[in-house]
Formats: C-alpha cells, structure tokens, sequence
C-alpha cells in the first residue's frame, strides 16, 4: 500500500476514498500502553490496524496514546502512516502525561 497522506500549503490532504493506516511510534527503549484514533466523526478504534477511509471535505485526526512508563515523559514519539512494509511521518510529539494527544486536519480532495 503506498502512502496518500500528502503535506500541501501547512495542512494535510488525501484522495476521498482513499484508505489510509496510522500508528505512534515510541522512542528507543520505550514503549505503549494504549493508542486509540479516532478519524472524522467515526467510532475510536483501539486496536490495531488504526485504519480508515479519507472522507471529503476536512476532518479531525485524534491519536491518544499512553507511554508505558512514566520515565519516557519528554520523550520523543511519532506518528506515522503506515503504508505496507515503508511509513512516512506526519508529526513529532514529546510525551506529556498531561496531554498525550496528536492532532491534525486532514483534507479530502
């Protein structure tokens, strides 16, 4: 599967229709204790595959994790697409436990 989530003009865009795959990535040595997504007006799904289908117009991308220590607070964690065996980045957090969130607009074109 290749990636369709493309960064254009300070936002995200993808094909309508097309099916898209998320995950978090921990730092070296860390790792999750849940990750739930949730993608437009959807139903959070909280287990793997974070899958889904870009609907038109923007919607809200919500990935809420846990660390599964408290020790990796300040740590590095990624978002990713996942596109078959390769993935691409879409964002960098540092873990707060205070707000262990990504979000972000993706656009259906």
């Amino acid at each position: 599967m290749a990636c369709i989530i493309t960064f254009k003009d300070g936002g995200f865009t993808a094909p309508v229709g097309g099916k898209f795959a998320v995950d978090v990535t921990p730092p070296a040595g860390g790792g999750l204790a849940f990750l739930h997504v949730i993608y437009g007006e959807g139903d959070p799904v909280k287990a793997a595959p974070y899958s889904f289908e870009i609907q038109k117009g923007v919607k809200n991308l919500h990935v809420f994790y846990s660390a599964s220590s408290a020790d990796q607070q300040g740590k590095t964690f990624t978002l990713v697409e996942v596109c078959g065996a390769n993935q691409q980045t879409l964002a960098l957090n540092n873990f707060d436990l205070a707000d262990p969130h990504f979000a972000a607009q993706i656009e259906g074109v």
